[in-house]
């Protein structure tokens, strides 16, 4: 069966100078970091020079390499407080569930919005667990007797069959059986 597939596309939006404000999706350009002002500043050990670059330490600010040395327009475009970047799309390509015919899971095993439970079981908490009424008997939910019995004896059955039963019209006799619609039998 060939499941449909998403694409998902991932857009890089802008990028924060030193002293601008930066968040998860607006990164600090270069190699300055967002501090817990959610500022953009120099990594510990650097200080900013004037052309909004860090420099180490104690270090000659004649020495230091500016992005004009590497040939490169130190000033970028502004917009709002932040640098506009030309938009980079990665793409990756997954494989979805069919959401028409959605997983099964068994009492006990675990499921989902995807996978929903069987056999009189109900998902709580990540967990397929038995109706009330019903107790786990393998991989499957039965019904939970009284007393911990596995259903009624043939001595309990007799005794309810005289107490319940029931004369219906054109000698129809019905009894109840534990679990299971009345029963109807013709009498000749």
């Amino acid at each position: 069966m060939l499941l449909p597939t998403v694409k998902i596309f991932t857009l890089k939006i802008a990028e924060a100078l030193l002293n601008e404000h930066c968040t998860n999706s607006l990164f600090c350009l270069g190699d300055k970091i967002c501090n817990k002002d959610n500022l953009c500043a120099c990594p510990e050990g650097q200080v900013p020079t004037p052309n909004d670059t860090c420099r180490p330490l104690g270090a000659d600010l004649d020495k230091v390499q500016t992005p004009a040395d590497k040939n490169v327009d130190p000033t970028p475009i502004k917009f709002q407080s932040f640098v506009i970047i030309e938009p980079t799309y990665s793409e990756t390509t997954t494989t979805t569930k069919n959401p028409f015919f959605p997983g099964k899971a068994k009492p006990g095993q675990l499921c989902s919005f995807e996978v929903s439970c069987t056999g009189k079981s109900r998902c709580y908490k990540g967990h397929c667990h038995c109706l009330s009424g019903y107790k786990m008997a393998g991989e499957e939910c039965v019904i939970k007797w009284p007393n911990n019995n596995n259903g009624p004896s043939a001595s309990m059955l007799g005794r309810s069959r005289s107490i319940f039963q029931q004369q219906l019209p054109q000698r129809l006799v019905a009894w109840p059986i534990f679990g299971h619609q009345p029963m109807f039998r013709r009498w000749n």
